[in-house]
């Protein structure tokens, strides 16, 4: 008897095994145009091209000012009239646990800054402005989330600012 023929065959050799079933087709899903109500009763928010523009372009300056707060060459007073309390409370938070984590190369004379690429701006309901963002770090990138709300007495604020 040889020593092959005493070890048993395993089904299975090292890798997980397949499901040899026929794969069934899904039932077709309809476009998207079909699943929602397009026309008249459509949930769209009109907005008049100047003021979109105006405020995706302020979106776009409190973005960038809020990364140069994070990055610590902005003080964040500037931005304590643009901010809801919550969300200057929380920049503040973290700036200064960035500013006691990092440690500064002392042969680099100027830190690297986080610039804003691209800002995709949404308008969910009349009033409310949600953004999505892609900044640049270095070589790398990351993504930003606001959402700004026009308030009575102080016009746009940003009420939700997300650093993914």
């Amino acid at each position: 008897m040889s020593v092959l023929s005493a070890v048993p065959f395993a089904e299975v050799q090292g890798s997980l095994a397949l499901d040899l079933a026929p794969y069934l087709e899904a039932e077709p899903v309809a476009p998207l145009a079909a699943r929602h109500e397009v026309g008249a009763d459509a949930d769209v928010v009109p907005i008049d091209r100047r003021e979109r523009a105006e405020t995706e372009r302020w979106a776009r300056h409190i973005v960038q000012a809020a990364l140069e707060v994070v990055g610590g060459v902005r003080p964040s007073s500037q931005l304590v009239r643009w901010l809801s309390p919550t969300v200057y409370a929380d920049l503040r938070r973290r700036t200064h646990l960035l500013a006691l984590a990092s440690v500064r190369e002392p042969e680099r004379a100027h830190p690297v800054r986080a610039r804003l690429q691209t800002l995709h701006a949404s308008y969910p309901t009349p009033g409310v402005l949600e953004a999505a963002a892609r900044v640049r770090h270095g070589e790398r990138s990351r993504a930003v989330a606001a959402r700004f709300e026009r308030r009575a007495d102080r016009g746009w604020v940003c009420t939700a600012l997300d650093f993914a």
